[in-house]
């Protein structure tokens, strides 16, 4: 008799958030016609999912959210959203706990997560305990540590059984080891992820385009170290198409525009300040609540566009008015004041103890000295930013 009172109550409240979205989209004036298209569905499976046949899929409720009420980012504690997943099945709080973790939504995904380690269905237990580490690493330990958070991942991975659960830590474990600078080993291991995310032992749409969009991410990494440059630019178009198709992937929208406009730092002006200023523009827009690696992503996109300005000499009268020292000398030295250039990276270079790649390759440019050039190079090439070891190359080949 409980069973049967809590499936009862499941369909009061899944026939209720189905009412509640079928009313709105009528007033609306959107046509299942449209709303069809808009999900990629076809029409006779939008009628069994507005008619209480087909339980709504988790990416659907927030698709159909995002385009009802003009969010651009939906969180797990919107009312509509919280009240689903109390009772959504198995498969939607994957969908939940994917989507929680991708939008940096850390402390409403530890929420689900809690549940789900008590989940009836194996796979669910297995990817709670994945995302909990994750929550672990990112947001309990003091200072946040790759090798620390690669090891955990290999010791569970022992103890998974489930494809999905296995694949979603093959692709952390690539994200360590980009953290930890093993290059090598990156290259190598993602090339073999993403044919079995494609080999259908992924079988859930939203969590396969997911995987392929955190895999794409990392891919278009390796590419711009490797200065594979079109590459790199093609595998952002096709990231870029999936995330036109999926509204909720903003946070990797913002990240594709920045990929982008990096692409074209260095030979295009016009294009590549388009780009990073979009990147820029979806996080300033999206409700990410401050997230310190939102922070940070925004800080890193605006330190690029004054790069960008100062290396290209465009739009300076934009720059704030107080740059850091490697900037300031910069600029200086693109004004000729070659004398105040120098003094300012040997400040920089007293405050730090050494001067980086960047500032080595200016103070060769301010001296007109080939031997910091190549010096500056070198350091590029052992750090495999080989995209960026551009800048000496070029002056170097010129020279």
């Amino acid at each position: 008799m409980k069973t049967l009172d809590a499936r009862t109550y499941k369909q009061q409240v899944m026939n209720t958030i189905i009412t509640k979205l079928k009313d709105d989209l009528f007033s609306a004036k959107i046509t299942n016609h449209e709303l069809a298209s808009f999900l990629e569905i076809a029409p006779s499976t939008l009628s069994s999912i507005l008619n209480g046949k087909t339980e709504i899929s988790f990416n659907f409720l927030i698709k159909i959210i995002i385009k009802l009420y003009g969010k651009p980012f939906v969180t797990l504690q919107n009312e509509i959203v919280s009240n689903y997943l109390l009772h959504a099945k198995p498969e939607n709080q994957r969908e939940a706990l994917e989507y929680a973790s991708f939008g940096r939504e850390l402390d409403n995904m530890k929420k689900l997560v809690e549940r789900e380690k008590n989940s009836a269905t194996e796979v669910n237990r297995e990817c709670a305990k994945i995302y909990d580490i994750t929550y672990k690493h990112f947001k309990i330990v003091k200072q946040y540590d790759p090798y620390d958070f690669s090891d955990e991942l290999e010791e569970y991975k022992n103890k998974v059984k489930s494809n999905e659960a296995k694949i979603l830590i093959d692709i952390l474990l690539c994200q360590a080891m980009y953290q930890m600078k093993d290059y090598k080993r990156l290259y190598k291991r993602i090339q073999n992820i993403e044919p079995n995310v494609r080999s259908e032992k992924v079988p859930n749409k939203f969590i396969c385009s997911s995987f392929l969009v955190r895999i794409k991410e990392i891919i278009i990494v390796v590419y711009m170290m490797q200065n594979e440059i079109e590459k790199a630019r093609e595998t952002c178009m096709e990231l870029l198409d999936i995330c036109e198709k999926n509204p909720n992937l903003i946070l990797q929208k913002a990240n594709v525009f920045y990929n982008l406009g990096e692409s074209f730092l260095l030979e295009n002006y016009a294009a590549s300040k388009k780009y990073l200023e979009q990147s820029l523009f979806i996080l300033n827009k999206a409700n990410f609540k401050e997230d310190k690696d939102i922070k940070r992503k925004k800080r890193r996109i605006e330190s690029t566009i004054i790069f960008l300005k100062i290396h290209h000499y465009r739009d300076i009268h934009t720059l704030p008015d107080v740059l850091d020292l490697d900037d300031q000398a910069y600029l200086e030295y693109k004004k000729g004041n070659l004398v105040k250039a120098e003094e300012l990276l040997m400040k920089l270079e007293r405050k730090n103890g050494s001067l980086n790649e960047f500032s080595t390759f200016y103070l060769g440019l301010i001296r007109k000295d080939r031997r910091l050039i190549e010096k500056s190079y070198m350091m590029f090439i052992q750090k495999h930013s080989y995209f960026y070891a551009n800048l000496p190359k070029c002056y170097l080949e010129n020279i």
